[in-house]
């Protein structure tokens, strides 16, 4: 009676090149599987972190283009923080003011101390109303350094922190961030209007559709804007076509 492992032994010295190539096309077979997993994995994280660096923590950002008349009033405001599916709320005015020593406007962030502006523009001190935060290659170019004294707008601001340049996400080179009732009282003088701020950072409650949150704010106004931190739809599509194909690819294999 023959066992299996007589004609397996068979098998092999009758056709020792058909099982050699049979074993390393598997063996190849497997590894690219396994290359390509550890590639869509590799490739979420990046998106990930990309969009982390972005957006910080936010999930959404509301308020209206600037060249429209409407602004953030605080009613709107209020009606906004108090939607239940809102977790947190952080006002940003955004302005361009003069350093004295320049002699020119610099983008100008007003932002309050909780973690969202924190994360959106990476610094970690907290402002008060005569503190400020700007960016390295702007600091170099002031030849400031922390504890000194910057006059902005004709008024001395201490430099509290420095953060890095932030060219990669869009923003304007050369930045300073105040705090947000300074640059929003800045932009009320200037323009005589009440503005709360120039746009709101939001962050949602746990497991709430950021698209449906949207459009229940949107019901509030219909000219807001509104920015909701996601991944691109279709890199998201093809990470996704990629999972698909990896799980066919291992059933067929396996």
């Amino acid at each position: 009676m023959r066992t299996i492992k007589g004609v397996a032994l068979r098998l092999f010295k009758a056709n020792k090149f058909i099982v050699f190539s049979s074993i390393l096309s598997i063996a190849i077979s497997a590894t690219l599987v396994l290359s390509m997993v550890l590639f869509s994995f590799n490739a979420q994280n990046t998106l990930k972190n990309q969009m982390k660096q972005a957006y910080g923590e936010m999930d959404l950002s509301v308020g209206f283009n600037m060249d429209q008349s409407n602004v953030l009033t605080p009613k709107l405001v209020n009606e906004i923080v108090q939607n239940k599916k809102v977790n947190k709320v952080s006002k940003v005015s955004i302005a361009h003011l003069n350093v004295n020593k320049m002699d020119t406007a610099i983008y100008t962030v007003g932002a309050e101390n909780n973690y969202l502006p924190k994360s959106r523009y990476h610094f970690t001190e907290d402002l008060n109303e005569e503190s400020v935060v700007m960016n390295k290659g702007l600091a170099k170019v002031l030849h400031a350094k922390i504890g000194d004294k910057i006059l902005i707008e004709n008024k001395k601001y201490t430099l509290v922190e420095t953060v890095d340049d932030l060219t990669a996400t869009g923003s304007a080179p050369d930045m300073l961030i105040l705090n947000q009732k300074v640059v929003k009282s800045y932009i009320q003088a200037k323009d005589n209007r009440k503005a709360e701020a120039t746009y709101l950072l939001i962050k949602a409650k746990k497991n709430v559709n950021t698209l449906t949150l949207a459009n229940q704010i949107k019901s509030y106004d219909k000219d807001l804007r509104i920015d909701i931190a996601e991944q691109d739809y279709g890199v998201k599509s093809n990470l996704q076509s990629l999972h698909l194909f990896i799980v066919v690819l291992l059933y067929c294999l396996y």
